[in-house]
């Protein structure tokens, strides 16, 4: 996710969150994926983003939990290579521009 950021970039965040369960965990071992965990998003992404935690839902069933976050790529030198092709953001008049952001 680094490379595709650069210095005040911001982006929601939406995952699958909750304390893995023990067929949580059998999933895990079995085939190597499985929900974040609480405060994984943080530990993970906290030395690069500011974190802020806009929803979190527990639910009943399989997926037992989701949560969104706004994250803003702290100041800095971009990382990674910048491509010359830039991609089109939403400004407030209704049109889209490259040199938005």
């Amino acid at each position: 996710m680094l490379p595709l950021t650069h210095a005040d970039s911001q982006f929601i965040l939406y995952v699958h969150q909750w304390p893995l369960r023990w067929y949580d965990r059998l999933i895990w071992a079995l085939f190597g994926f499985g929900p974040m965990q609480p405060g994984e998003v943080e530990a993970d992404f906290g030395p690069h983003f500011t974190i802020e935690k806009l929803v979190e839902r527990r639910l009943s069933g399989y997926i037992a939990g989701e949560a969104a976050y706004l994250m803003k790529r702290k100041g800095g030198t971009s990382v990674g290579k910048q491509s010359s092709h830039s991609a089109a953001f939403p400004v407030p008049n209704g049109r889209f521009s490259a040199d938005a952001a």
